[in-house]
């Protein structure tokens, strides 16, 4: 079996309603998964698993409202903390599907960090192999930490669902640059492993956070695209 970062679930974990109780809605969480001690085992199970983050632990103190489950198969809990969660896992019927993982919020983000300080980071420093990935993590939404690296680039993956068949745009805000990718074309299928990824924008200017909206004929956007063309996508499909 094949244990991983990247499945932060939402759940419905607080109920609140207005005075007249006609109005009710539930918070979801987002718990950040930050390590998993152990990145294979085995299909018998047995096999203790140490999970590391930060809003782990249930509002209720329960460790029955505590459960971590490995490719849908259960992880018993034995202790668990705001910041860990110990389980040890059940026999499963199968090895785990190695690929990417649609359907899970999390996203998966890589630092690359220049082996020379003065190095500044450059666009292919993805794919080039010539600098280390000093560091992979969970991020559970589609947004990046800010000011958190100095000469280090972060390429981040994930996936898509369209939430209904039409035309979408997408928009990038970042400090200092940043470049959007997609594959409208090759869906998600699990025996896919090569994808045709095209550049949708590129921002060669640092802007404010979250400012998506500044006007690209500004005297500074020579060479960006901020927003991306209109993308025709299909319902419930993973690009």
């Amino acid at each position: 079996m094949r244990f991983r970062v990247g499945n932060a679930l939402l759940r419905e974990s607080s109920k609140h309603c207005n005075f007249k109780g006609d109005d009710c809605w539930y918070v979801k969480t987002h718990p950040r998964i930050d390590s998993i001690n152990a990145v294979d085992g085995y299909t018998t199970g047995g096999q203790t698993l140490n999970i590391t983050g930060w809003g782990l632990k249930p509002s209720t103190n329960q460790t029955s409202d505590v459960t971590v489950t490995v490719d849908g198969v259960g992880c018993k809990v034995t202790n668990y903390s705001l910041s860990h969660v110990t389980c040890v896992t059940s026999p499963a019927t199968k090895v785990s599907y190695e690929g990417p993982q649609p359907g899970s919020p999390g996203l998966r983000q890589q630092i690359i960090d220049p082996t020379d300080e003065n190095q500044q980071p450059y666009w292919n420093m993805r794919t080039d192999g010539v600098h280390p990935v000093v560091k992979t993590k969970l991020m559970t939404v589609f947004e990046d930490d800010y000011g958190n690296y100095t000469n280090a680039a972060t390429s981040t993956k994930g996936w898509f669902k369209a939430p209904e068949t039409g035309r979408y745009r997408f928009y990038i805000a970042c400090d200092d640059t940043c470049k959007l990718w997609l594959d409208a074309i090759n869906k998600f299928t699990p025996a896919a492993t090569t994808f045709n990824l095209v550049e949708l924008g590129v921002r060669n200017v640092a802007s404010g956070w979250r400012n998506y909206h500044r006007i690209e004929t500004m005297p500074d956007a020579g060479g960006n695209k901020w927003i991306s063309d209109w993308q025709s996508l299909e319902k419930d499909q993973y690009y």
